[in-house]
């Protein structure tokens, strides 16, 4: 599939093709709306209202979930009225936003009111991609992400897509991920992100399985630390060595109240 060029990125990101047709992306669409379901299954379900391939969406191959190399995953190009129609049917909030900004875009864009965003000059990509390695690199950040951080600034604004040869086999998880992964949770029924940093302070986690990645989280963006599947494998034998506690204590004495998913029937 050719490069995607962004169009708009209020409320959805709104991309504009090769041949000028603005489309949507479904795993976007499917995040965006807060479904429960996995992307695949809720997406045959809405093809069941009579959408097809070729019609209202086309099909393409994307990256891999775990950044690893090989065949990605499929995603989908949506044309406006299947998404509109998919946004409307959810019945939510962000449902109806995402199916107004849709139409308004349309009524835009056919009285002239927005014209397709001229892609910047080269010079002002590569103050962008400078900027982005001086930043990530004071930050500790590893260089794989910064990699990515600096392909993903390119084929946005420049269109260009560059594939960095990087050695990721190892997927790494943050906090969140890993308690998650584990199915360890707080009362109020979140990922107990806490509960898994106080048991990794218990641990000498080598070096070579943690690196310091970026992220953004509801506005706010800074650094933090990723553990390789190594570690997510540590911390699970540390529960179950010690009973799968219900309070994990802090060097502080605190400790972190936790309920467990995954809690086997012998415990």
């Amino acid at each position: 599939m050719n490069a995607l060029k962004i169009f708009n990125q209020d409320v959805i990101p709104v991309y504009t093709t090769d041949t000028g047709e603005k489309v949507v992306v479904g795993r976007e669409l499917h995040e965006r709306l807060r479904i429960g379901k996995d992307y695949s299954t809720w997406f045959k379900d809405m093809c069941s209202y009579g959408f097809e391939e070729g019609e209202s969406y086309s099909p393409f191959l994307g990256n891999r979930s775990d950044g690893k190399p090989g065949k990605g995953r499929t995603e989908h190009l949506m044309k406006f009225d299947m998404a509109k129609h998919i946004a409307m049917i959810q019945r939510s909030e962000i449902g109806k936003a995402i199916r107004q900004k849709l139409i308004d875009l349309e009524k835009e864009v056919a009285a002239g009111k927005i014209p397709t965003p001229k892609q910047p000059p080269l010079g002002s990509v590569n103050m962008m991609a400078k900027i982005i390695k001086e930043v990530y690199g004071q930050a500790g950040v590893d260089p794989n992400f910064t990699a990515l951080a600096v392909s993903k600034v390119y084929k946005e604004k420049a269109g260009m897509d560059l594939e960095p040869p990087l050695e990721m086999g190892t997927r790494f998880y943050d906090q969140g991920e890993i308690a998650k992964e584990l199915g360890i949770y707080s009362k109020t029924g979140n990922p107990h992100a806490n509960a898994i940093g106080t048991i990794i302070e218990k641990l000498e986690v080598p070096e070579i399985d943690k690196v310091i990645a970026p992220f953004t989280n509801n506005g706010h963006s800074g650094t933090s630390w990723k553990y390789s599947q190594r570690v997510v494998e540590t911390i699970k034998d540390w529960i179950v060595s010690h009973g799968y506690p219900e309070r994990i204590e802090r060097s502080n004495g605190t400790a972190c109240t936790v309920k467990y998913k995954y809690l086997p029937e012998a415990c």
